[in-house]
């Protein structure tokens, strides 16, 4: 399994803490609802604003061999407080991997990430 590449660690990391529920309407207007896995998952957005051009080449190669896989990546990478030591099993959440030049040679980078 591979790891997180050992980048610059993200300017801002933004975590969520989700738990699908599935829903159905009944004709009556009742509504059931159950919780769609046995526990919540965590999501982190990463953002970079002056990512280097080698650092978003690792990030990108690293992307298009990893997408719809899991890896490892560095508690510290996700700023997870309970646990700055060990490591968290994530995939990527999109498809996609945004970034914009933000000055010569740095970008702005955003990539969003969920617990597996």
């Amino acid at each position: 399994m591979a790891d997180f590449p050992n980048i610059l660690k993200p300017t801002e990391v933004d975590r969520k803490f989700v738990k699908v529920q599935n829903r159905s309407k009944f004709e009556n207007g009742a509504v059931q609802s159950a919780a769609k896995h046995t526990r919540g998952r965590k999501k982190f957005s990463l953002q970079w604003n002056s990512l280097s051009l080698h650092d978003l080449e690792l990030l990108l190669d690293h992307f298009d061999n990893n997408v719809g896989s899991s890896f490892e990546c560095d508690n510290s990478m996700l700023r997870e407080m309970s646990n700055l030591e060990g490591s968290t099993r994530v995939i990527y959440s999109n498809d996609e991997i945004e970034y914009r030049s933000a000055s010569e040679g740095f970008y702005n980078v955003s990539v969003d990430l969920e617990e597996k």
